[in-house]
């Protein structure tokens, strides 16, 4: 091959990979794998039914508000952004009210087939796989792709393959990045397989890109001019691959779509549109990509043969808040800093599926990396039945800082996959209390009561504390004991390994005969199939290496994972890391330096090590 062919080609590639990198939106559901058992799928109500919509003057739109400008909560905690804003302005131009539902973008295409929302808006890119089992109205916006690098990067401009197939690349994992880059560069040899950074949250990649961790981030262009103004890095390219958002609608829905088209039309003859796109995503009127013309709608054929039964789907519907209800955070309850309490939901499994031990309710995202409060994902105890109602507890500390916090949480299936509603819980921290004189009077009781954690699997063990000042007499006991025979001290550390799920309780005596009693549960579940799994963790070089000099450490971490943290000596040295990826180290001592991955998600935590002896002048090898 010629080098102006090697050239050409190397183009071809650059813009191959580049025409992929779409933002990560509501995927189309896709049958079970034949290992999972199926259930056979019971009739879904009625949505997306155009004269039911009209007579009922509202419809209902899911939507999944975590992706700014598109969809997100503003600072007052109201659902904003230009996806919400254009379809409070289509429900203007049908005379209707519109309801969204907050849900994990994951589950939307199900929430349409099971007719739990009318129409879903959330940034969705139409693909042939969303049309085969979806309709879609018209195009509403075109977007495109960018590829962020570190501010001061030497890297200024991707022209050939050579410029990516070398450097550190942060996608998000399951994403059509990881699929391109892995079939066309890793699999062909041209990247590392650890060079391809897989991330659970694409906003660490680009905390890791600022930090110098990783070398690129591919993501939609917005979202990436986002992280511009916010400062520390900067487009690299942009560009090379145009998407087209539109308004998804149950299969089969001709009517609705028909009316979400003309209202589309209109809006963009007044120009509404145009001034949506320039308010919420800050381009100019020459910068806007034109739509494309809306085909005709060809007829779809009737099947000719009889279709496969369908696998069950995946739904979870919001019923109520157990406690602490904020007000939709017009009223957030006040916790103290430090202060442990429990919060609760009630859900309606609203899918056809049962949900067993293998599903979870886990932490999906908050207004601030506090925001999770030291909650740990809960596992379903039991089945739970379509159409019934399951309720979640889950103990959680607030944080220290002064602040508001809401934190969403929601429904993941056997494989890791959220669905269902978000919920979210709300509170309000103060500040300190101006100090003012206060009378002379008995010391009062203070009380804490914690876990290290909340969430074992069986054989894990979790250390309870507890420090309580100015009382008569304590007591600390589990469920099925009894109290008078387990007094204890005020402040001690006990290590509990319990071999079921188990209440503690600390019984607290005060000065003036009262008492109050504190109570936290340790969840304990077996070790599942679903654990996270560490497929490699090395060192290059391992062994020994002398002083002065550094290594890669490299992991390839698989399962559903929330956190992977490498350390060094038992110091974290990258938290929150990919889960698959590898970073440069240069060990600060002579001796041993021990390596370690933890990887833990919703199954459990797995872990690994690597010794490497260092060698320094005065240190004797072994």
């Amino acid at each position: 091959m010629s080098k102006s062919q090697r050239t050409v080609l190397a183009m071809l590639i650059v813009a191959a990979l580049i025409a992929v990198a779409v933002a990560a939106v509501a995927a189309a559901p896709a049958p079970a794998p034949a290992s999972r058992p199926q259930q056979a799928a019971t009739p879904a109500p009625t949505m997306g039914d155009w004269e039911k919509i009209k007579a009922a003057g509202k419809i209902v739109v899911g939507t999944s508000a975590d992706y700014p400008p598109f969809e997100y909560y503003d600072k007052n905690f109201k659902m904003d952004g230009f996806d919400i804003a254009l379809m409070q302005e289509i429900g203007k131009q049908l005379g209707l009210k519109v309801q969204f539902r907050d849900m994990a973008f994951d589950g939307l295409g199900q929430a349409l087939q099971l007719g739990q929302i009318d129409a879903a808006m959330a940034a969705i890119s139409v693909t042939p796989d969303r049309e085969a089992v979806l309709d879609f109205s018209d195009v509403y916006y075109v977007g495109e792709d960018a590829v962020l690098a570190k501010k001061d990067s030497r890297i200024t401009k991707i022209t050939a393959v050579e410029d990516v197939a070398h450097q550190r690349i942060g996608v998000q994992k399951a994403s059509v990045y990881e699929t391109w880059l892995r079939d066309n560069l890793v699999s062909e040899g041209l990247m590392e397989p650890e060079d391809l950074m897989l991330y659970t949250d694409i906003s660490q990649a680009v905390r890791d890109l600022k930090a110098g961790r990783i070398d690129l981030v591919a993501l939609d262009a917005k979202p990436a001019q986002e992280y511009v103004l916010e400062g520390g890095v900067k487009i690299v390219e942009q560009g090379k691959f145009r998407q087209t958002y539109a308004i998804a609608v149950p299969a089969g829905a001709s009517a609705l779509q028909d009316q979400l088209n003309t209202a589309l039309g209109k809006l963009q003859d007044q120009d509404v549109v145009e001034k949506l796109v320039q308010k919420y995503l800050k381009l100019d009127p020459d910068e806007i990509l034109p739509v494309p013309t809306p085909n005709p709608v060809e007829p779809t054929p009737a099947p000719t043969a009889t279709p496969e039964p369908e696998a069950c789907k995946e739904g979870a519907s919001y019923v109520a808040d157990l406690n602490y209800d904020d007000k939709n955070m017009t009223a957030p309850p006040v916790m103290q800093p430090g202060q442990p309490f429990t919060k609760g939901w009630r859900l309606r499994n609203s899918g056809t599926c049962v949900w067993d031990q293998t599903y979870t309710f886990a932490y999906a995202s908050g207004n601030s990396p506090l925001a999770q409060m030291g909650g740990a994902p809960v596992r379903v105890n039991g089945t739970v039945a379509p159409g019934a109602t399951y309720d979640f507890k889950v103990p959680l500390t607030a944080p220290m800082q002064p602040g508001t916090y809401q934190a969403f949480w929601t429904m993941k299936d056997w494989q890791g996959t959220s669905f269902g509603d978000r919920v979210w819980v709300g509170i309000r921290v103060p500040g300190p209390p101006t100090p003012v004189p206060q009378p002379t009077v008995p010391p009062q009781a203070g009380i804490a009561f914690w876990a290290d954690t909340y969430y074992l699997t069986l054989g894990q063990c979790t250390t309870i504390h507890w420090d309580v000042q100015n009382v008569r007499e304590i007591y600390f006991y589990q469920q099925g004991q009894s109290w008078e025979s387990h007094g204890v001290t005020g402040k001690e550390d006990r290590q509990v390994c319990p071999s079921q799920t188990t209440t503690y309780y600390l019984r607290v005596v005060k000065q003036d005969g009262s008492v109050e009693t504190r109570e936290l549960r340790i969840d304990v579940a077996a070790p599942p199939s679903s654990a996270p799994v560490i497929t490699k963790f090395a060192t290059d070089p391992s062994g020994q290496i002398p002083f002065g000099a550094c290594l890669q450490v490299l992991w390839d971490s698989q399962g559903d994972i929330n956190r992977v943290s490498i350390f060094y000596n038992d110091q974290v040295i990258w938290d929150y890391a990919p889960v698959r990826g590898n970073m440069g180290h240069c060990p600060s001592k002579s001796g041993g330096a021990n390596y370690r991955i933890t990887a833990t998600g919703p199954g459990g935590t797995a872990q690994a090590q690597q010794y490497v002896n260092v060698i320094g002048a005065q240190a004797t090898p072994y």
